[in-house]
């Protein structure tokens, strides 16, 4: 007699699986971990100081950059976008989600008679134990082929800090005999 090809184990494992992970949307892509939020990621020297910011959708998310506040580049999932900054600067970028995280892809490019110059950056954002962290790539392939990484802590802006949502626990500096 022969054996079923696929066995109830089998069966029983895939539909576990299946409810374990997150849904994908009818394009197959996964959908937003983060979506329907508004944070703030610290900033570095690679931005002279300023605070990274998002506004997360769930199809897209805009980053407003320092040097123009009033024109985010935005990313939107499944595609490229394109856009303009000024009439000089211009923006190219792309986006995955997977279950836990969203990938960002940006080109931010200067054109004039005299000059071109283009930033490429990489931003990974993802939430752990309740609070958010993005790595900053920076590079021309950013996260398979980068010149510097960072991971940076994100949250809301307080004044001039980040507050994240549970970082309300202290070391205490007296010990106990």
């Amino acid at each position: 007699m022969r054996r079923p090809l696929v066995s109830a184990a089998f069966v029983l494992m895939i539909g576990v699986l299946s409810q374990s992970t997150p849904a994908a949307n009818a394009a197959g892509q996964h959908e937003n971990p983060l979506a329907n939020l508004s944070f703030v990621c610290e900033g570095g020297n690679e931005s002279a100081g300023h605070d990274y910011y998002f506004n997360t959708k769930v199809a897209s998310v805009e980053r407003i950059d320092y040097r123009f506040p009033q024109r985010g580049v935005v990313f939107e999932f499944g595609g490229a976008t394109e856009g303009k900054l000024t009439p000089n600067w211009s923006f190219e970028t792309l986006s995955d989600v997977s279950e836990d995280r969203i990938m960002l892809y940006e080109r931010v490019s200067l054109r004039t008679e005299s000059q071109n110059k283009h930033v490429y950056r990489t931003y990974e954002i993802y939430r752990q134990s309740g609070n958010v962290y993005m790595v900053l790539y920076d590079g021309v392939n950013g996260a398979r082929d980068w010149t510097y990484k960072t991971t940076r802590p994100c949250g809301t802006k307080k004044g001039n800090k980040i507050v994240q949502p549970s970082a309300r626990k202290y070391w205490s500096t007296t010990m106990m005999r």
